[in-house]
């Protein structure tokens, strides 16, 4: 008998303010010509940790254990500034957006992280860059039409989002798109 499992992921789930919005529309007026699927404002996140196809029964267990990744964090602000693209100009597959730099981020994901080695998860690898992914290519653009749109937002700030809580996530994949269900919420401490 096949074992049921969820592809799961830990996430914070970002409300954007309308100037944020604003620029990604005109993101995607400028690359319109760039063969890509933009994500929907419903699905915006960040990841925190990626886990995976996961048995049901240790999905349980990690939502459990994550009870105790946040008890002492506050909620917290992370500016969203610079655009970018995973993994290089000439293979360009993700164009995202970036997220400040925060120790509160750093804090909860290290915290999240141990939860997760508890649970025999590995946790992400070394060279995690928060970000906001907003489309996805079909084929790699033009490297130097996609690298002058790069160095035109590369400095740019965006905007501002209020962190007050995150999720286990299961994604669910639908033919060519994909959806995420809140599994747990997880309330940060209020200020």
């Amino acid at each position: 008998m096949d074992q049921i499992v969820k592809r799961i992921f830990v996430g914070i789930p970002l409300i954007l303010d309308e100037n944020t919005l604003e620029h990604i529309e005109r993101i995607k007026l400028e690359t319109a010509h760039f063969k890509a699927k933009w994500v929907a404002q419903a699905n915006y996140h960040l990841t925190i940790s990626f886990i995976g196809e996961t048995p049901i029964n240790e999905v349980n267990k990690i939502a459990e254990l994550l009870q105790t990744s946040h008890l002492h964090i506050a909620e917290f602000d992370l500016i969203i500034s610079g655009l970018g693209i995973f993994p290089n100009i000439r293979n360009a597959k993700v164009l995202w957006l970036g997220i400040s730099a925060s120790e509160t981020l750093a804090e909860l994901a290290t915290n999240i992280h141990k939860v997760l080695a508890i649970s025999g998860n590995i946790p992400f690898p070394p060279d995690f860059k928060a970000h906001l992914t907003i489309a996805r290519f079909y084929s790699p653009p033009d490297s130097l039409s996609l690298k002058k749109t790069l160095d035109y937002h590369k400095n740019e700030v965006f905007g501002q989002v209020h962190i007050n809580h995150f999720c286990l996530f299961e994604s669910i994949l639908q033919n060519i798109s994909v959806s995420y269900a809140v599994i747990n919420k997880y309330i940060l401490n209020q200020h």
